[in-house]
């Protein structure tokens, strides 16, 4: 499947990640979801949370939502890694070598 991030054709999961954003009196909240291969879930991932870290803390609404909103991209990470993982296990064929035939 497409990346929907970068555009590839690799393995892609699909992965939603939050981001909170406080401006004293008003906040923004983000979110980004659909079909990406595991350098875009990182990059994703990297991007809304270290935003939410920098900038979800500066008004009483997303001062309340960031620590849900960290946690949540933390648990979104593991479970698009761990998707990942196991597709690209039950994925695998065995390979076979032919044998060859030493003429002496």
């Amino acid at each position: 499947m497409r990346c929907q991030a970068c555009g590839n054709s690799k393995q892609t999961v699909n992965a939603r990640f939050l981001s909170a954003v406080g401006m004293l009196f008003v906040s923004r909240f983000f979110s980004r979801k659909g079909q990406m291969c595991k350098s875009c879930v990182w990059k994703q991932f990297l991007e809304y949370t270290l935003t939410t870290f920098a900038l979800g803390w500066w008004s009483v609404p997303s001062l309340l939502a960031s620590p849900v909103i960290l946690a949540f991209n933390c648990a979104s990470l593991m479970a698009a890694s761990w998707k990942l993982r196991h597709s690209a296990a039950k994925n695998k064929v065995p390979v076979s070598v032919p044998s060859r035939t030493v003429l002496a």
